[in-house]
């Protein structure tokens, strides 16, 4: 049995459809990073926050409308771009036929930047976010 969870990135991360829909929340910086915030009805906040790390796409509105229905169900939920401004597809909408974007030489210039990247914006997150004992964090991701 395979005892690793999240295998490193590939191909298979290129796969998808982009959906449309209209985004509801909003772009602020934390630390430096944008940081894309769907924010509950006051009335539906369970006073948590979901930290959403996105998928090769980066920032973009499939990320945008899963948020912002994690949102709906209660979760300040945050979404970090770790690409800071460089995702998939400010190179390419087709990656898995554009015979002229390298997904390997992509990966390997945000592999070890988008971890140090999320690290001290989780921290940020943690410290602005986390001020009252009862706030519990969660964290979905992607990449």
């Amino acid at each position: 049995m395979d005892n690793v969870l999240a295998k490193p990135a590939d191909l298979c991360c290129l796969k998808g459809a982009f959906h449309s829909g209209e985004a509801t929340g909003s772009t602020i910086q934390i630390d430096g990073i944008d940081t894309y915030v769907a924010k509950p009805h006051p009335n539906r906040s369970n006073g948590n926050v979901l930290i959403f790390f996105p998928d090769a796409f980066g920032l973009h509105i499939n990320s945008f409308l899963m948020m912002d229905a994690f949102a709906e169900c209660g979760y300040l939920t945050l979404g970090v771009d770790y690409f800071l401004g460089d995702p998939v597809t400010k190179h390419s909408l087709t990656p898995l036929s554009d015979p002229n974007f390298d997904f390997e030489s992509w990966k390997n210039k945000h592999l070890k930047a988008s971890e140090e990247a999320a690290a001290r914006w989780v921290k940020a997150v943690k410290t602005q976010y986390g001020t009252s004992e009862d706030v519990k964090f969660a964290c979905i991701g992607y990449w």
